[in-house]
């Protein structure tokens, strides 16, 4: 069997049913919804109302075709084999969690650029009388 065999269904969660029918060479198929009916047990009595569109499906082919043209569209593409993905695994919420690589960096030998506020004033400050005899000989 490929599906879960179910041994209980929870009939207030089932509101639509499809039902494929297939006898002597027709196939019926038919879209119902289902009605609950009081009942006298616990289990409520089902009621199937056809609600959608009925289908009567009637088989007329029934001549198999040559070989080339059964074996075209049975092929089936080739198994391709998934690329390793490195560093990702996965974490307990089936999210993605990836690691990467950074190599130890070397301050010492990185050039930083120096703020201009904390380098030092490089003219050399004259006495107040020099300034004061230079402007006296800019305006005379």
């Amino acid at each position: 069997m490929r599906s879960q065999v179910v041994e209980t269904v929870n009939l207030v969660g089932v509101d639509r049913v499809f039902v494929c029918v297939a006898a002597a060479d027709k196939v019926l198929l038919r879209h119902c919804g289902i009605r609950l009916m009081k009942s006298g047990s616990k289990v409520p009595a089902i009621e199937l109302v056809e609600v959608g569109p009925s289908l009567d499906l009637t088989i007329r082919r029934n001549r198999l075709p040559s070989g080339d043209l059964k074996k075209e569209p049975m092929k089936t593409p080739s198994k391709t084999t998934k690329k390793k993905v490195k560093n990702v695994s996965g974490d307990s919420f089936a999210g993605k969690v990836g690691r990467i690589y950074v190599p130890r960096q070397e301050v010492e030998g990185m050039a930083l650029t120096k703020m201009k506020g904390l380098k030092r004033e490089r003219r050399v400050k004259l006495p107040f009388c020099v300034l004061v005899m230079a402007m006296d000989e800019i305006t005379t």
